[in-house]
């Protein structure tokens, strides 16, 4: 269920005009499994690297003080990533609290990063949109699309994973 989701998202997107950036959101904290693996699945696996990902990282209003910046989380942990394997192209470290709440100016100033991030990684004319690839996944998804569209396997299950990747992939499936 998983790949066919992951495989209908992608085409869904390459009709619209492809991929500019992916946005890895977190909360501010420890990076856990659930974010490793969706990096792998979204960006190393189903965009071939090829897409900008870029981190942006929430509920970070408590950093924010006459001292220091909400970027400063970024500065103590980027080298977290790195450890984890976790390569990202920018970073963005913000609050989403509601500008009418306790924290107003951080949250102009969170819209004005994310805007400006947005603006810095997405096509400008001058890079092309990634639209997909033909990795073995992507050809993989092609190849049963057809047959479960064609009706061959229309209401039956089709496994070509063994357990213990099919246990995985309900993992990721279920973050």
């Amino acid at each position: 269920m998983l790949s066919r989701n992951a495989y209908k998202l992608i085409q869904d997107l390459k009709r619209q005009g492809g991929i500019d950036l992916l946005l890895l959101c977190m909360r501010g904290g420890r990076i856990t499994a659930t974010l490793q693996s969706n990096y792998r699945l979204f960006y190393e696996f189903l965009c071939e690297k090829k897409v900008p990902i870029v981190v942006v990282i929430t509920h970070l209003e408590q950093e924010a003080s006459q001292d220091s910046t909400m970027d400063d989380w970024w500065k103590r942990n980027e080298k977290v990533f790195h450890s984890h394997k976790i390569h990202v192209a920018g970073h963005a470290c913000i609050t989403a609290a509601d500008r009418r709440g306790s924290y107003p100016r951080l949250y102009e100033e969170s819209r004005d990063t994310i805007h400006n991030v947005i603006k810095e990684f997405t096509t400008d004319g001058q890079k092309s949109a990634w639209i997909g690839g033909n990795n073995p996944f992507v050809s993989l998804m092609r190849k049963l699309k057809e047959l479960l569209v064609g009706g061959l396997c229309e209401g039956r299950t089709l496994s070509l994973v063994s357990p213990s990747v099919a246990v995985y992939l309900e993992k990721l499936q279920k973050g």
